[in-house]
């Protein structure tokens, strides 16, 4: 029988051969460690149409995933501003070449609702209460800036839709965190 590291999948019958991401550790990412994952993931691809067909490539559904939460809350110009952090994000549990973990859309769905129904507005809790809360709130704080900084004013998130933001990022990291624990969905 071959281990782990030896097993391959192809999501895509025309796709490349993929590893399973590596193992979570057993606390959640520090930090520093956090920064450095996110940052790799820009190191890596300067191009983010490059990053965006790489993430699809390793059988991620990500994308329909959020877009499902959101139910068009979110103009097309808005769902363009989480697609960097979306990005970072996934590769930063999987990292490149590694299958991307199929999300369980029905907690996602839960969780995301009882965000939006009570904590959402709480970024300090929100973040707290995380499975990874120095990820998240490393993506949080990039998705901030590039609001604030780097989106054209009139595809800002507003307020409103900033806590609806932070509220699926709180979910899409939990998602991950809790795939990449079950038993066979890493290598160790």
């Amino acid at each position: 029988m071959p281990d782990e590291d030896s097993i391959t999948y192809v999501p895509d019958e025309d796709g490349p051969e993929l590893a399973l991401p590596p193992a979570l550790p057993a606390k959640p990412y520090s930090a520093e460690e956090s920064e450095l994952l996110l940052d790799e993931i820009m190191e890596i691809f300067s191009d983010p149409h490059e990053a965006l067909e790489e993430l699809l490539e390793c059988g991620s559904e990500i994308f329909d995933d959020v877009e499902e939460l959101l139910a068009d809350r979110f103009t097309a110009d808005q769902f363009s501003l989480l697609l960097p952090i979306l990005i970072q994000v996934s590769f930063a549990f999987a990292p490149p070449n590694t299958l991307q973990p199929e999300l369980d859309l029905d907690v996602m769905e839960k969780s995301f609702l009882d965000l939006l129904n009570g904590d959402a507005k709480d970024v300090h809790r929100l973040i707290a209460e995380s499975k990874q809360p120095h990820l998240l709130e490393s993506a949080l704080a990039r998705l901030r800036d590039f609001n604030t900084n780097i989106a054209p004013k009139k595809e800002r998130l507003n307020p409103a839709l900033f806590q609806i933001a932070q509220a699926l990022l709180r979910v899409v990291v939990d998602a991950f965190d809790a795939a990449l624990r079950q038993p066979g969905a890493a290598r160790a």
